[in-house]
């Protein structure tokens, strides 16, 4: 799946930038642990979120979502339609972040061309197809690239976008990069209005993933789909 390399190599350019890798301190988070802070989590966003102090908010309808994150984090556009969100380096590494990116649903191969009439173009995929060929897709590429890599959680996701209740799907892997052991919490949301997947990503290491938990949490509960323009 390309976004998740797209998604990588921006993570490590983060750091590129900044700086060498900074070292780690204190102690692995093991993934009994870091499933058990998880599990303590609602498994759906909050709809009646209102703006918390010290956070600002982003909404492009030409996005398709708007959300709110904490105004001392930096807020960057690495690529069309994509939002990324870093903390500041005295509260973790360059290697934490925040990355929302949309995804065309795949498409069905067309059907034959009827004798007379232009050929039929490939419609896309439902919703809840989407969400499965992704999320498997996101997998099968981790896989490759991480070797070794283990799935610490795999579970729905209920996304209250305000129109109804969404199912999406939400993954947490643990994965070593460049020799450090990095955890990513990933949210896969199909959108009500138009036939593109919100892919919602935390990465951290091991060690600061418990740490901005509750910040990346807090963004993905503001998390809410709009009708483009």
């Amino acid at each position: 799946m390309r976004a998740f390399r797209s998604l990588l190599a921006l993570c490590w350019g983060a750091a590129l930038i900044a700086g060498s890798v900074p070292a780690l301190a204190g102690r692995l988070v093991t993934p009994e642990e870091s499933n058990t802070k998880l599990e303590s989590a609602p498994l759906s966003a909050d709809p009646a979120h209102p703006l918390q102090q010290g956070w600002s908010s982003f909404g492009e309808p030409h996005y398709g979502y708007r959300l709110d994150y904490p105004s001392a984090w930096t807020r960057g556009t690495p690529q069309a339609y994509g939002v990324s969100l870093t903390p500041p380096s005295d509260r973790a590494s360059a290697l934490t972040s925040v990355f929302i990116l949309n995804l065309p649903f795949p498409t069905t191969p067309a059907s034959g061309k009827p004798a007379g009439k232009a050929a039929a173009k490939p419609q896309p995929v439902s919703g809840e197809k989407a969400v499965t060929m992704l999320a498997d897709r996101y997998l099968s590429e981790l896989k490759a690239q991480a070797p070794g890599s283990k799935v610490l959680r795999d579970k729905p996701f209920r996304w209250d976008a305000g129109t109804g209740v969404i199912m999406g799907r939400q993954i947490v892997t643990e994965f070593m990069r460049d020799g450090l052991p990095l955890q990513q919490w990933a949210v896969f949301l199909p959108s009500p209005f138009a036939p593109v997947l919100h892919l919602w990503q935390y990465t951290a290491t091991s060690v600061e993933f418990p740490q901005t938990l509750e910040d990346a949490q807090g963004i993905l509960n503001s998390l809410k789909p709009v009708a483009g323009k």
